[in-house]
């Protein structure tokens, strides 16, 4: 290479080496991290603190909303549950009542009554009569039976209180063993006491909880058919909504009353909002 040659190699190499540390500052001055020249490319990247604070950022986010999200999909799950056993149940007693007709017809004896020493006394005879009646059309999974701990949980009201633990049925007891199955979807449901001709129906829906209003649920089977506990009219005045479906209520049974809110409002809000809503105003949080 010759003298001249060698010169202007070096001209031009000190030409763009100049030209590439300006363009270099230029950038820097925009107030990038990093800067990676190559010709005209930028490339812009994070630091390791950057990146660490970006997630602690949504790792917050995450812990406020995640919950909430599981609260309100689970809610949304236990509302559709109900209604799909609320259907399954009243077509089977329409089916029943055609058959036999109206239950107040079927001499059924009331499951309590006190002997001539006040001692209470437990007649199962019309919760069996209701379940053998009723069990031909519905699809179940098991029957209890005598001397066996039927539904494990123990139970609790809607504000948390607890009612009882898990025992054996027996003839002795509150509970009919015939009266008391598992449908093919896991419910569990129990027939429970026979007065003022009608007759208890108890729901479980969840094999691990058995809480009033959450997963623990009543109805009422009388001549007018199958009704939720809670609704608004003289047949359900011992459970209403607004004295047995709040939180806040600390008497065995708060939780009883919830029923016919969930099946015809389609939410569970009382657990949210309960001092807002009432049967004549607000129906939900968001209303």
């Amino acid at each position: 290479m010759s003298e001249a040659h060698s010169k202007e190699l070096n001209v031009l190499t000190s030409y763009r080496l100049n030209d590439f540390k300006k363009k270099a500052a230029f950038t820097l001055a925009e107030g990038a991290t990093h800067v990676d020249m190559s010709d005209n490319i930028r490339r812009v990247a994070f630091t390791l603190a950057e990146v660490l604070i970006t997630l602690g950022i949504i790792g917050i986010v995450a812990a406020m909303t995640i919950p909430t999200l599981i609260s309100k999909y689970t809610e949304k799950q236990t509302v559709t549950h109900l209604i799909k056993v609320y259907t399954t149940l009243s077509n089977a007693f329409q089916m029943v009542n055609a058959e036999y007709g109206p239950i107040s017809t079927w001499g059924l004896k009331n499951t309590t009554s006190v002997d001539e020493n006040d001692e209470v006394v437990y007649d199962h005879s019309a919760q069996k009569i209701v379940a053998e009646r009723i069990k031909p059309y519905l699809k179940i999974s098991r029957q209890c039976v005598i001397g066996e701990i039927c539904y494990p949980s123990s139970s609790y009201t809607l504000s948390g209180q607890k009612l009882g633990d898990p025992s054996p049925l027996s003839e002795e007891s509150d509970s009919s063993p015939e009266g008391s199955f598992f449908l093919s979807d896991g419910t569990y449901i129990n027939i429970g006491w026979y007065g003022l001709k009608r007759i208890d129906i108890g729901i479980v829906l969840k094999p691990d909880q058995n809480i009033l209003g959450k997963t623990k649920f009543f109805f009422t089977y009388t001549d007018k058919g199958l009704i939720p506990e809670g609704m608004k009219n003289p047949l359900n005045e011992y459970a209403t909504f607004e004295q047995h479906c709040d939180p806040s209520k600390t008497f065995k049974e708060s939780g009883r009353g919830c029923t016919a809110w969930v099946i015809y409002n389609k939410n569970m809000d009382y657990l949210h909002c309960r001092d807002e809503l009432s049967w004549d105003g607000k129906h939900s949080c968001d209303e």
